[in-house]
Order: C-alpha cells, then structure tokens, then sequence
C-alpha cells in the first residue's frame, strides 16, 4: 500500500512540476488584478501568450490572457443570451434560424468586445466569432487545420 502511494505521490510531483508556469512579471500582473482567482491553471499558447483559467466565485470563471511580458491581452467570461446584444442576437437568429446557441463567451480586449458562438445544428458545431461590427465570421474560414465537423452522440 505504501509503495502505492508513494508512486502516486511522485507521479503527481512530476506532473504538477512540468505544468507550464509563467514568468513572474505575468505572475505579479495577474495576482495584482485578480488576487481572489481560485483554481488557476495556466496555459502557455502557441503564440508565446500566457493564458489563466479560473474563477472568482462559484459559477463565475474567466479566462484571461497576458503577453509574454506581463500586458493584459484580453478577458473571455461565458454569457447568456440576455447578455448579448439585442442587434447581434437578432442577426445570429436570422442567418442561422435552425441552429440550437449551446455556448456564448464575451471577450473584452483593447481594442474592443469579440462574441464567440457554438451552435449546433443535427449534431454538427458552428462556432462563429463576431468582432466590433455585426457581421458573423465562421472559424471554419479563419482556421483551415480546423476542418471536418465535430459530432455530438447521446450517451
């Protein structure tokens, strides 16, 4: 038994040890801004970004994402249909009528407020971005390496 734990505990030692951790300039700047964040998990972006995971209070998470010298980039929090603009809700509802909305993120940043939607239609994903106009772009035509459709099954 004890050897058992020990192999979990070394195990759960190199994991949490070779987890991505920024630098402390990005540290700092996140700990000033969010000092509160609970359950932060970092992730390192292809793009050299830092991006923390986490939530303030129970239901209320963010993603927010720093450069690699510790400048905010942006802030992603989820919202509901209320939260969306009566004007853009009414587009997304005209160009796709037969699409269930499943998930809609706001994302603040510079220079200015992207939504993100997912959409799902016969089991298919539409994931679409709106930036500072009203116009709807698919991800699909911003992301080639994203073709084919994911597939949603019933348990």
């Amino acid at each position: 038994m004890n050897s058992k734990v020990s192999i979990i505990s070394v195990l759960s030692f190199i994991v949490i040890s070779c987890s991505p951790k920024p630098s402390k300039i990005v540290l700092k700047t996140f700990e000033n801004k969010f000092p509160y964040a609970k359950d932060v998990s970092w992730k390192k972006e292809y793009n050299g970004m830092w991006e923390a995971s986490f939530y303030l209070k129970k239901f209320y998470y963010l993603t927010v994402t720093y450069s690699s010298s510790g400048t905010w980039v942006s802030t992603e929090k989820e919202v509901f249909e209320e939260d969306i603009p009566l004007k853009l809700l009414t587009t997304l509802n005209k160009k796709y009528p037969n699409y269930f909305l499943i998930r809609s993120f706001k994302k603040t940043k510079i220079d200015g407020v992207e939504y993100e939607f997912e959409l799902e239609k016969d089991g298919k994903i539409l994931v679409l971005i709106n930036t500072n106009n009203d116009g709807l772009i698919d991800t699909k035509k911003l992301c080639s390496h994203l073709e084919g459709d994911f597939i949603i099954e019933n348990d």
